[in-house]
């Protein structure tokens, strides 16, 4: 990865499901980080039990204690988990970075019955997040993690 070779700090968040029938659950295969992206050691791994990283976590005192540093957020399910994460973490100030491409998207339904497809969740849902999309020279949406000027990556990464 990287994030890694360049020697950045990483927080790896994954979902704890309480539901009973949530594939997310601790002891589920869906709650196992998957080798990629498993925390190295020394690296911080923090559980979550509802949307935002922020919510029940000790992630705002972490990165307190880090000075408040710039983050890059990436991972699973844009829509949803890593969005939350971001408009929570950009209520409580801190600057985020959002690679559009290192962040997975699915299909959703709306309110009418219409499926959007998982592109199309995507591009909105980046689009609308607070934050800004990292991008190379020229113009296009793309990771460019290395070249970043932020400090922490956030990934939140736990379907096994």
């Amino acid at each position: 990865m990287a994030w890694r070779a360049r020697g950045g700090p990483i927080i790896h968040v994954k979902h704890d499901g309480t539901g009973p029938e949530s594939p997310f659950r601790p002891g589920e295969e869906g709650n196992d980080f998957l080798p990629l992206t498993a925390p190295l050691p020394g690296e911080i791994a923090i559980a979550k039990k509802v949307h935002s990283a922020f919510i029940g976590t000790d992630l705002t005192q972490r990165l307190e204690a880090m000075g408040r540093a710039k983050l890059v957020i990436c991972g699973v399910l844009l829509a949803n988990s890593v969005e939350a994460t971001v408009r929570v973490g950009a209520n409580f100030g801190f600057s985020f970075r959002l690679p559009a491409d290192a962040c997975w998207s699915c299909a959703k339904r709306d309110l009418t019955g219409r499926l959007w497809s998982a592109e199309d969740v995507h591009q909105l849902t980046a689009g609308a997040a607070p934050g800004r999309i990292c991008g190379g020279d020229d113009g296009r949406r793309n990771s460019q993690l290395v070249s970043c000027n932020f400090s922490i990556l956030l990934l939140m990464i736990s379907i096994g």
